[in-house]
């Protein structure tokens, strides 16, 4: 565990990712017993530990919303995307009217922009949101409903 928390701060990604898998394939042990020793304790804590430096390896922290919007009777969809993290970003929002990829988006800035539908009604659908920053990329879909402008 101190090896992998060690390798991401030097954002050595290739080896904090290998001690990560290598911690994974040793388990985990669910602690049901309050007279569980220290050690087996510590030893929980540092693979659940690990499992979450997992997650936060995966990619950049951005949280998206796409929200669907009227604008003089024709239908958008806004789609946002906030860098949550502690790196610039490159971040790209797609949906089936349109892409943009907004670069350097700076920790706790955001990425906009609003897609226009070219109809007065939208169909339930998703935006997808692509974000890479540090040489890691993650990516969601992020699902808006229907909307009636006319």
């Amino acid at each position: 565990m101190r090896r992998a928390l060690e390798a991401a701060d030097r954002r050595d990604w290739d080896a904090a990712q290998t001690l990560v898998q290598e911690a994974l394939a040793l388990g985990s042990t669910a602690i049901e017993d309050a007279g569980a020793s220290a050690s087996v304790v510590r030893s929980t804590t540092a693979v659940l530990g690990v499992l979450a430096l997992s997650a936060a390896l995966d990619g950049p922290d951005v949280s998206a919303t796409a929200v669907p919007r009227c604008l003089a009777g024709r239908a958008y969809v806004a789609v946002r995307a906030t860098n949550d993290g502690a790196v610039p970003a490159d971040v790209t929002l797609s949906t089936p009217f349109g892409e943009r990829t907004v670069a350097g988006v700076a920790p706790g800035a955001s990425a906009y922009q609003s897609f226009s539908a070219r109809s007065d009604t939208l169909d339930a659908g998703s935006a997808r949101v692509t974000a890479t920053g540090d040489g890691r990329s993650s990516s969601a879909d992020v699902a808006y409903p229907a909307l009636d402008c006319g």
